[in-house]
């Protein structure tokens, strides 16, 4: 399919492009090709074709969620090094700004 001139610069004006005259020719000979592939793709027969996102379905690949105290010399080691603590636990400032009573 080859597109006309007034076509092209149709194109080429939603798609800001500044085609310049000696390309011109060449341009609507692509294009054309281009548009001629996508009208073929749509004459393929697609009923009953759940459509797709992705190529691939990718899966979640997550560990599982196991809590670990580690061993309590490590434990006891890092109670010590912080600066405030609360019984068995680091003290740390709020995360989202939420203040504590």
């Amino acid at each position: 399919m080859k597109l006309t001139s007034e076509e092209l610069d149709h194109l080429a004006k939603l798609a800001r492009l500044d085609v310049p005259a000696g390309e011109r020719e060449t341009m609507q000979e692509q294009v054309g090709a281009i548009i001629g592939y996508v009208a073929s793709l749509q004459k393929i027969d697609v009923t009953g074709v759940d459509p797709t996102f992705r190529g691939v379905e990718l899966g979640q690949r997550l560990r599982e969620d196991i809590p670990d105290a580690g061993d309590a010399e490590t434990r006891q080691a890092l109670l010590e090094a912080a600066p405030e603590k609360s019984g068995d636990y680091v003290k740390a400032q709020a995360a989202l700004g939420h203040k504590q009573g």
